[in-house]
């Protein structure tokens, strides 16, 4: 029970509340505390949302009528054409229930809407970096109670990205990616769902609409479309991998008559094709689904990293990754928090070349802890630290490492020394991650490969997976 309550606490106590224990001696105190840990948690993220009023110096609404009346007192229409373009497309997903209202099915006079259960659907506003509005229709999700079998949806892991990449240069093969515009909504929904139509649904305002696909916010609207996809790829040949469930591969013939194997990731709804001839595959997946912008080609992008190839000493060319435009937004954030606090981002009396002075050390800092505000920005800090080090920058890995140590009750002096991984990130923007397709020099002796293992092992073969490639 005590390994229970350390690993899944908010789980556990929902348990106890549910099966009605919450007062036995083992729960009676830690279940209110827990519970109540929870709710300020999720209070506090809901004031942050509220208190987001603008961005880029535009006003973001909170809902559909705060948005047209801000198009009004604007004199433009920038708003209520972002609400025009989501409602097109997410139209698709909902259906108009003309026979009832949503007072009689709230009361149970609805005999076709048994099981049904209601939630509330909104518009999530918000500003692109070239200043244009978007709206983006979303279902409370969180309202409904669904099964965890069908809510669970995997995405392709970063290691196996960065694999693809090495293998695609060895191997001498083309890499291609897109993005499915809208892919949710090309899955059915999984859940017997209803809301009641808003002023962005038009002319159906006050109706009772089903939700028929599967809906932004759902809790299985991740699975229900992994599913559907997965599902086309097999009828096109592709077989998922055991090691990555999101990674396909497909037997493919090189034009000189060599075999090989093709692999496509997939990211929710972003695809990826190493191949000889991976348009052909961009092409089957644009007949079936629609891709955004009409558009594919070779990435140039990988969750905020840059993707380039880049040519080797040897006049090879190998594909990379640098995370500079990451960084370069990371630390104009850091000025702006530091802005606010009437400071700059400076190495202050510091002058060493890496991202901390080599003596420092975080246990022996005895300054004031951080206030909540400030606790919140180291742990938001050490966030955008550690997703720069997976796109490349482990040079501050050790650094970053070692403060994170401190997120649970950091110090003044701790939020510091972030600012000067901050500043060295600053002076030093370009890194680049390479995947060098070239086999490292290694020393073979030290491994004993003529070494006899049997007396330990015995007469043993390594078993193989019956359907390796």
């Amino acid at each position: 029970l005590k390994d229970l309550k350390d690993t899944n606490p908010i789980e556990l106590s929902e348990y106890a509340v549910a099966n009605k224990i919450a007062e036995e001696l083992a729960f009676k105190w830690w279940v209110s505390f827990c519970l109540q840990k929870r709710n300020r948690i999720i209070s506090k993220a809901k004031s942050k949302y509220w208190r987001t009023t603008n961005k880029y110096g535009i006003k973001v609404p909170k809902n559909a009528e705060e948005a047209l009346r801000l198009d009004k007192i604007n004199g433009n229409d920038y708003w209520e054409k972002s609400i025009k373009k989501e409602m097109s497309k997410v139209r698709v997903a909902y259906k108009p229930h003309e026979e009832h209202t949503p007072e009689e099915v709230r009361q149970g006079k609805a005999p076709g809407m048994t099981g049904y259960q209601e939630i509330t659907c909104h518009l999530v506003f918000d500003v692109k970096m070239d200043f244009t509005r978007k709206a983006r229709f979303v279902a409370n999700g969180l309202t409904t109670e669904t099964p965890a079998s069908i809510t669970y949806s995997s995405v392709v892991s970063r290691d196996s990205v960065r694999l693809a990449f090495l293998i695609a240069a060895l191997n001498d093969l083309d890499i291609m990616s897109c993005d499915i515009g809208n892919a949710y909504l090309n899955a059915p929904c999984r859940e017997k769902i209803w809301f009641k139509a808003g002023i962005e649904c038009g002319e159906h305002k006050g109706k009772v609409m089903i939700i028929t696909r599967a809906l932004y916010g759902l809790k299985s609207s991740g699975a229900a479309w992994r599913a559907m996809f997965a599902e086309s790829l097999q009828k096109m040949g592709w077989k998922d991998t055991r090691v990555d469930a999101d990674v396909y591969r497909r037997r493919g013939v090189k034009p000189s008559g060599e075999n090989y194997y093709e692999l496509l990731l997939v990211y929710v709804d972003d695809c990826m094709v190493v191949s000889h001839d991976p348009e052909r595959t961009m092409k089957a997946i644009g007949e079936i689904y629609e891709l955004k912008d009409d558009k594919y080609g070779p990435p140039e992008a990988y969750l905020g990293a840059v993707v380039e190839k880049f040519n080797l000493p040897d006049g090879k060319q190998a594909w990379s990754m640098r995370a500079n435009k990451y960084c370069k937004a990371a630390v104009e954030t850091v000025k702006g928090l530091l802005a606010e606090d009437g400071r700059e981002l400076k190495s202050g009396k510091h002058t060493h070349k890496g991202p901390l002075p080599p003596g420092y050390k975080p246990e022996l800092d005895i300054t004031p802890e951080l206030d909540a505000d400030k606790v919140h920005r180291y742990q938001q800090l050490i966030g955008i630290l550690r997703w720069a080090i997976e796109l490349g920058r482990v040079d501050i890995l050790t650094e970053t490492a070692l403060m994170s140590q401190y997120s649970a009750n950091p110090r003044e002096g701790h939020l510091e020394a972030l600012y000067l991984i901050f500043h060295f990130l600053s002076k030093n923007p370009m890194k680049r991650l390479v995947f060098d397709p070239k086999v490292p020099e290694c020393d073979e002796s030290a491994f004993q490969l003529n070494a006899d293992w049997t007396e330990f092992y015995g007469d043993v073969l390594e078993e193989d997976p019956p359907d390796m490639p």
